[in-house]
């Protein structure tokens, strides 16, 4: 069974002490995919090289903000322990699945620009599939969406390839780091889950079972 390392959410208990929140719903997710799902945390550098080491697949979980839209303690935490994550990875050569927020720290981390957005929030839309590629051959997708702040001037290494109508990118992907990439959640209700699934199933098949 291949191992998938999920990124967690961070709170603060009441000695003021970080915890994990594991995300039930993409644990069950791609254990549904045949993946051992682990989720932890520390700032410890080795640590977190051995995480990256053990794990095939990353996936950086969605919920809250990235610190650079709102700066609290909880998010720079949160965003410097995904940031060695990702590098980790990417040194590895092994794959990273991003999910809303997580998507948003690595267009950040790589040179995007982060830009409030209008009507994206607790809403259904259509994503139109502006170019197929290896992981998407349908035409349109319809999701969910959970967010205040969209994404703009991705690196060109980044293969757009879905948006919704009022231009938000939704879906890209960069081949050379091994990067797909959801503004939306697969783990939830979607109308197009099956698609969503398909996707996924082709990109994990590619660089990871393939390997």
């Amino acid at each position: 069974m291949l191992n998938v390392f999920i990124s967690p959410m961070l709170k603060k208990n009441n000695y003021k002490k970080y915890e994990i929140v594991n995300n039930l719903e993409l644990i069950n997710y791609f254990s549904s995919l045949n993946f051992f799902c682990s989720s932890s945390f520390s700032s410890n550098t080795k640590y977190i090289n051995q995480i990256s080491k053990k794990n095939d697949l990353l996936v950086l979980s969605g919920g809250g903000d990235i610190s650079y839209i709102n700066k609290n303690s909880i998010n720079i935490t949160r965003d410097n322990f995904e940031k060695k994550l990702v590098k980790s990875f990417i040194k590895e050569k092994k794959p990273i699945i991003t999910i809303c927020r997580g998507f948003q720290l690595v267009a950040v981390l790589m040179g995007a620009n982060i830009k409030k957005i209008k009507n994206h929030v607790r809403v259904n839309h259509k994503i139109n599939i502006i170019k197929k590629n290896k992981f998407i051959n349908f035409k349109s997708l319809n999701t969910n969406s959970y967010h205040n702040f969209g994404i703009s001037n991705l690196p060109k290494e980044f293969e757009i390839s879905g948006t919704t109508k009022d231009g938000c990118i939704e879906i890209s992907i960069n081949n050379n780091k091994r990067l797909l990439c959801f503004m939306f959640h697969p783990e939830r209700k979607n109308k197009s889950r099956l698609l969503i699934k398909k996707t996924i199933v082709n990109f994990i098949n590619e660089f990871v079972r393939k390997n």
